[in-house]
């Protein structure tokens, strides 16, 4: 029996037991969430991994432009339970969603959520699983999450906050459109998902937001990667992650001499390190593209002035991308079509595999 998803306006149950959106037996993944003022949306939580301008609600009650670009919740289902709904909010943002049962994905494509009106509506998503005897640990991963609580056949329950639900390791993905996942199929195929699962990551934060950098702005907003600091320094609980990771880079190299971009990032780096002065950094060169094979010379002036700044900090690595596309992966990476640098789904899953190998060499040198 595979994993069924219904999506309703009205709740498919007659009687139910409502696990409440604060109950803490459900752990909220994927960065700061954070509760609208104004009523329908003040009854949902909101994902907030992003800052992009204005960190405050706007007068509707929420913030669009500071969506999380990959949320998840995660708690415990009972042996012999099969359904649930989860209580969400048709904001129009919301493509679909992973389930993994265990930590293994239930599906090869994202479930459909049905959420495209942008009508401000309330949504009830059954999932129906195949039977057990035990107790699962379910999560469900998407692009921006709404969360309004869940709802079980009456008399069922959930249980206790999964086994060490309160310790994840969390890891922040700061980037441009790549690392947001453009051109993929699904945010949670983006290669920080990829890398994340790899790594054993179970509490990844993406904030990533096209067009910017460590100068470049989108939209002439405060977006850089400087201006998003908070994304970072608050990222869990108002408090840093365990390890960073930052790629960035391309947008920069198009308008700026890499002198001016290597300082950029030299601050960037030293605001983080004065913040943090734990936290692993690990940058990552800029991305090629279909047409920059060879490794473009531009990239690599790049590349290396945001290496050089990121050897003036302590506890910061570089990763190399220089191999990552080549005239043989290429038509695979991008399939076979043209689109500047924004890899397809089998491109992200390469690109987290060699972000993954290439972080977890540095882990084991540094024997955390």
């Amino acid at each position: 029996m595979p994993v069924r998803l219904d999506a309703g306006t009205i709740s498919s149950f007659t009687a139910f037991t409502a696990i409440a959106k604060e109950d803490r037996r459900v752990r909220l993944l994927g960065g700061r969430w954070k509760q609208p003022a104004h009523y329908p949306a003040s009854a949902m939580l909101f994902p907030q991994a992003i800052t992009d301008g204005s960190p405050e609600f706007d007068a509707n009650g929420w913030a669009p432009q500071r969506y999380g670009n990959l949320s998840g919740i995660e708690f415990t289902l009972p042996a012999g339970q099969t359904a649930f709904e989860l209580v969400s909010f048709d904001t129009g943002s919301v493509g679909g969603a992973f389930l993994e049962i265990d930590g293994k994905r239930t599906s090869a494509t994202p479930f459909d959520f049905d959420m495209r009106t942008r009508n401000g509506v309330t949504k009830y998503l059954r999932f129906e699983l195949p039977p057990a005897n035990r107790a699962r640990r379910l999560t469900l991963w998407t692009a921006n999450l709404i969360y309004g609580g869940l709802l079980l056949p009456a008399g069922d329950t959930i249980g206790p906050a999964p086994a060490n639900s309160e310790n994840l390791v969390s890891v922040v993905f700061v980037g441009d459109s790549i690392t947001e996942g453009s051109a993929a199929s699904s945010k949670g195929l983006a290669w920080p998902a990829h890398a994340a699962a790899r790594l054993g990551v179970r509490n990844p934060i993406v904030s990533a937001i096209g067009g910017t950098g460590y100068m470049a702005r989108r939209a002439d907003r405060p977006n850089t990667f400087d201006e998003r600091l908070d994304d970072v320094l608050k990222a869990v609980d108002d408090g840093p992650p365990d390890a960073l990771v930052i790629a960035g880079g391309a947008n920069d190299c198009a308008s700026y001499p890499p002198a001016d971009i290597g300082d950029a990032a030299r601050e960037y780096f030293a605001a983080l390190r004065s913040a943090a002065p734990e936290m692993p950094i690990f940058v990552i060169a800029p991305f090629s593209s279909y047409t920059g094979v060879p490794y473009p010379a531009q990239s690599a002036s790049c590349r290396d002035a945001i290496f050089d700044a990121a050897q003036s900090v302590p506890l910061t690595y570089t990763i190399n991308t220089a191999d990552w596309v080549t005239a043989v992966n290429r038509d695979e990476l991008f399939d076979g079509a043209r689109n500047g640098p924004h890899p397809v789904d089998a491109g992200h899953a390469e690109y987290g595999r060699r972000a993954a190998e290439a972080i977890s060499s540095h882990i084991q040198a540094m024997k955390l």
